[in-house]
């Protein structure tokens, strides 16, 4: 794995994450908060569940710890603050990985799970793609769910997303 693939991937991930975003806004805190069998929950619980591991991992992976608080929907007063910090949080995951080389990727790096937990290793790249590939999963999950709402964010894959690069 190389740095640009990162990137590629986390500018992705930012994309469709906007998408959802750009759907969920338009829900009353009614069908935002009703709890569902989404993973999380509600919807609510459900994304502060994205955001939070998205911000946990980028931790483990910078910092070599996770913060050691679980987010939950108690946090955030309201889905326009989750999208305020979760924006600047995509943000701070590009930067961070803009400060890397593709050497530092294929090292083994130790995290801190929890104060409980014994100290894990995976390559640096793993833990990255993980982070990603978490939110693509639960995305495809909030996707079916918003479109049971009449608020489909539409088609969030990565042709379609990588297609804009080669207009």
């Amino acid at each position: 794995m190389k740095v640009e693939n990162l990137l590629t991937i986390f500018e992705y991930n930012k994309w469709a994450n906007n998408r959802i975003f750009r759907k969920v806004a338009k829900l009353t805190p009614e069908q935002l908060n009703t709890p569902n069998n989404l993973t999380g929950g509600s919807l609510f619980d459900t994304l502060v569940h994205v955001y939070d591991a998205e911000w946990s991992w980028r931790l483990a992976a910078q910092e070599g710890a996770m913060s050691g608080k679980v987010l939950t929907a108690e946090d955030f007063p309201n889905f326009t603050t989750l999208r305020k910090t979760w924006t600047a949080e995509m943000e701070s995951m590009l930067a961070y990985l803009q400060t890397l080389t593709d050497e530092q990727l294929q090292q083994p790096h130790q995290f801190i799970w929890s104060t409980r937990a014994r100290p894990r290793q995976r390559l640096l790249w793993q833990i990255l793609f993980h982070a990603a590939n978490h939110s693509t999963h639960h995305r495809a999950e909030i996707g079916r769910y918003l479109d049971t709402l009449g608020h489909s964010p539409k088609d969030m894959d990565f042709m379609i997303w990588s297609s804009r690069l080669y207009r």
